[in-house]
Parts: structure tokens; sequence; C-alpha cells
């Protein structure tokens, strides 16, 4: 049966593909059409854009046909969603939390907790918002942007649309360290961004708590940010408490894993027992941790630092807790850009041998050892690619006799035994 597009035809029943987060009753509740309606093409059309226009889905395609041994006809609708969503949070918003999230499950009932960041499901969101914020005589113009937390992971944050920029950045009831210093650390980021307290909390975090951290200061707190408006821009001036706090020592060092010689990271650590904490230098020692890994073989290797405040004595003990991944082991040496004559001899110069655990730094100390060893070789350029299937790692170097610097090379090519070589392999 062939359908006239100008004119109606009944659809019976209409089904939905594709959806994940989504029901199909609230989908086709969506597209405005119902089972039984008489329908043409443009009717589809508009569903189709509804479903577009709304923000929750990439792509929306659709089909229509006779059902057999019937007049009437089976619509499908193909959606895919769109796949990531995020948690949102509101800020500078003076009414209760509980409240404006009970009732954006009524205003906008087919979301959680999580929601897409697209432009159409953030109006949706705010328009609610809107709404609501008036209804309690509190009418507030606001936006929702997709927006970094304390730990860096993306979260939407529905706040006021015009809020006051940091002019000035103040300090009270610090000791060890001095206002000047207090502010030339905090001035690059907190200057000039928009304030609203948890951002404001997030930039001392993140740029005074390492500087009070680094010496032995682990319970400084900030208990009191007062603002006042800045009298020569349009902004506000803030003025911090800072409550310092006891120096705290260093009691114990524990390194969790499954490592065979957790000692051995331990020492490559060299965490300072019984010393005045220092956590900038505790973060360095996980990272000298991961290098000593790395350079065995273990490319994905993390130390994660956690610590355990012990206030009456005040000590700390930091576990750094090692996830070694899997070893990598050295695959195929690639050599480009070489003669016939040059390059067995540069391949045997190569320390490395394969099915050895591979050291990723190996293939820059190569490189800085061997530049223009011969006058053919030129510059070397080292690529490396490891395969997650095999657990091997290719090397591939290329030379460059084009980019080599003029002149005959006065380097001799050193023996073996006074190269870099690969590091040991204990582990």
């Amino acid at each position: 049966m062939i359908v006239d597009p100008s004119a109606p035809f009944p659809v019976e029943k209409i089904l939905v593909t594709g959806n994940k987060q989504f029901s199909d009753t609230e989908i086709i509740r969506m597209t405005g059409l119902q089972p039984g309606q008489l329908v043409r093409k443009p009717d589809f059309d508009a569903a189709q854009q509804r479903l577009l226009e709304s923000g929750l889905f990439e792509t929306v395609a659709y089909r229509y046909a006779p059902q057999p041994g019937s007049k009437s006809y089976l619509a499908t609708f193909e959606v895919k969603e769109v796949g990531q969503a995020f948690v949102y949070k509101f800020e500078s918003i003076e009414l209760p939390e509980a409240e404006m999230r009970a009732y954006l499950k009524q205003a906008v009932p087919m979301f959680g907790d999580r929601i897409p960041a697209t432009a159409p499901v953030l109006k949706r969101f705010t328009d609610a918002l809107e709404k609501f914020t008036a209804s309690k005589n509190k009418p507030l113009e606001l936006v929702g942007k997709l927006m970094p937390d304390s730990k860096g992971q993306l979260e939407i944050v529905f706040q006021p649309s015009s809020l006051p920029s940091i002019a000035q950045v103040n300090f009270a009831g610090n000791k060890v360290i001095s206002t000047p210093a207090l502010q030339q650390a905090v001035a690059g980021a907190a200057v000039g961004a928009i304030y609203t307290e948890p951002r404001f909390r997030q930039i001392l975090d993140a740029s005074i708590r390492p500087l009070y951290e680094a010496q032995g200061y682990l319970s400084v707190k900030f208990p009191k940010i007062e603002t006042t408006q800045a009298q020569d821009v349009r902004g506000v001036n803030t003025k911090v408490e800072v409550q310092e706090g006891a120096v705290y020592k260093l009691r114990e060092v524990v390194i969790g894993g499954e490592m065979a010689d957790n000692a051995r990271l331990a020492k490559e650590g060299s965490f300072r027992i019984n010393e005045v904490v220092d956590m900038n230098a505790v973060g360095e020692g996980a990272k000298r941790i991961e290098r000593y890994l790395k350079r065995r073989g273990y490319l994905n290797a993390e130390a994660k630092i956690t610590r355990k405040l012990n206030d009456k004595d005040h000590t700390v003990d930091i576990t750094a807790d090692v996830d070694p991944g899997p070893q990598y082991r050295m695959g195929r040496l690639d050599l480009v850009g070489l003669d016939i004559t040059t390059e067995p001899h540069i391949r045997k110069m190569w320390a490395l041998g394969a099915k050895a655990p591979f050291d990723f730094e190996y293939p820059d100390i190569f490189i800085k050892e061997m530049p223009n060893v011969l006058d053919s070789t030129g510059r070397m350029r080292p690529t490396v690619k490891p395969d997650s299937g095999t657990l091997t790692v290719d090397v591939i170097i290329t030379f460059s006799p084009e980019e080599k610097q003029p002149g005959p090379s006065k380097r001799r090519i050193p023996d073996q035994g006074e190269r870099g070589t690969p590091a040991e392999f204990p582990l």
C-alpha cells in the first residue's frame, strides 16, 4: 500500500528503539503523537524535530509501514540518547536545596540526579528554577554551566547569571605566612574570578592550603569569609580568616598494594619519618615510586596518597596505595631513515632486549646519548607505541639527515659499556 503524503493515514501503534535512559512512554509523549491518530508525513517530521530539540538525543530517525492484514500503520522512532550526563548543584541561590530538587522532580519528571549538559536541557531546568524562585518572592535570572568541582570532576552548576567578581583578597589570623605571600599565591586564580563562596573556597584549597601543608600545618582552616563591596571597581573585596593550627610530624608511611618489594618502594619515596611533614615532598615521593615502576615496565603505575591525622600528638600517618597495573615488555624496534650500512650498527647500540621489561625513559636516554654519532644519522625522534592487548611496546626512531647540524661530527661512537642502559629489573 502506498501512502499519499497529502492525505492522513491512521497509526495504530508507535514503537521506540535505541532508548536506555528514558522509557518508551516518555519518548512517545514527547513526540506529540498518539496511537490511533490520523497523521501525515509532516506530523512525523514535527515529532522528530521535537525530540531533537529536547536536547536528550544525538540522532532521531523514524519509519512507518502498513501492518499486515490491516489498514493502519506501525510507526517506529529510532533514537540515540546523549551519552554523558552530569550531577548538578546550586550556588548563590538562597533557598533550601531540598525544596529546589523536589520542585525540579515535579517540573521535569523525566530526569534523575544526572542530566545532559545540552542547551535545551539546561534551559528547561533554569526556566523551572526561575519560576520556583519567583514563587518564593526571590526572583532570579539563572544560568546553568558545566564546571569542574574541587576534584576536577565536571558538574552542572545553576547560579545567578549576574555575579560579582573578586576585586581583592585579604587575610586575617595568619602568622606563619605573611599576608603579601598569601595574596601573591591566590591572586592569579582569584582576582577577577566570579565570586561564589564554594568556588572561592576551591581556590583557597588549591592555592593557599598547599603553602601551609608544605610546612606541616595540615589542619589549616578558613572558617569565615567576609565580602564587602569594592569602592573603586565593580566587584567584591574578600577577607579570609585563617586558623593555622598545629604543626604535624610524619609518624609512619605504609606502602599498600601487591608489589613484591614494598620496602624498596618506600626507599624510592624517600619519606622523612619523624620530621615535620611536607605534603609537597610526600607527593613528589609518590611520583618517584611511579617513576621507579614505569622504568620497570609498569607504564600505568599509580601511587595514591591518603593520610590519617593524629590530633593528640600532632602526627600524621601516610598510606601510599600502589597500583602498578600490567607490566609491558619491549616489542619491535624500527629504525627509519638509515641506510643499510648504518642501520645494523645503530641497532646493535640499542641495549633494551626483546621481551625485557620496558623502561619508559630508555628511548629518550638513548637519543640523548646518541645525537649525530655518525655523520649520516642527523637528528633522531623516538615514538613509543604501547599495545594493551599484547602488553608490548614498539619503538620507532626516525632519523632525519636533512636536519643534522652542518660540519663533520667530532663525536666518537661510545662503547657499549659507556652508554646509558635500561634500569635493572629486581621486581
